[in-house]
């Protein structure tokens, strides 16, 4: 049920739920599933690269960094990975990992530990940074990552936060 994947944080996929309205409507729908979802997501979305992310993201990269996402987000990483390219910021993840894909959500520590051993690295020696305090922050702490919240509004918190992404510099230098 969508409704209950922020409490147990299990997910289900946009094409979960194409293939569930598909069955129970009985309309067969005339497109791939594929292109539904991008066409949708393409839509619906609509970010802009923000202040800094290529400079950091090159700075990452040339000191020695794998990077992946992890993202919560009803829609695939392959579709997630055609949306990052269309910014021209797909090549510098080696991993792109979706909720949808994974069936769990952030904060569960199993999401993160998958990326962790995906890239055969113990938790305590990676870093998450998230822009939402619990799901990403907390979560990522539960499970034993270092962690920094990307607190783009500035608001008022304890937590190892930035306001700014090229303030990763200091932090992870």
């Amino acid at each position: 049920n969508m409704l209950d994947r922020n409490t147990t944080n299990k997910e289900t996929s946009f094409t979960d739920q194409l293939m569930y309205y598909e069955m129970k409507s009985g309309i067969k729908y005339p497109e791939e599933y594929e292109s539904i979802e991008w066409e949708l997501f393409r839509i619906c979305r609509g970010e802009k690269v923000g202040r800094h992310v290529s400079e950091i993201l090159d700075y990452l990269k040339s000191n020695g960094y794998t990077l992946a996402i992890l993202s919560n987000s009803i829609f695939s990483s392959k579709c997630l990975t055609k949306y990052l390219e269309s910014f021209g910021l797909s090549q510098y993840f080696d991993m792109i990992y979706s909720s949808a894909d994974l069936k769990m959500r952030k904060p569960s520590p199993l999401v993160f530990n998958r990326v962790c051993t995906d890239f055969n690295v113990n938790p305590g020696d990676a870093w998450f940074i998230g822009n939402n305090r619990e799901k990403d922050y907390q979560g990522a702490k539960n499970a034993g990552l270092k962690a920094v919240y990307y607190n783009r509004l500035g608001d008022e918190c304890e937590s190892h936060s930035i306001t700014d992404l090229i303030e990763l510099k200091t932090i992870m230098g």
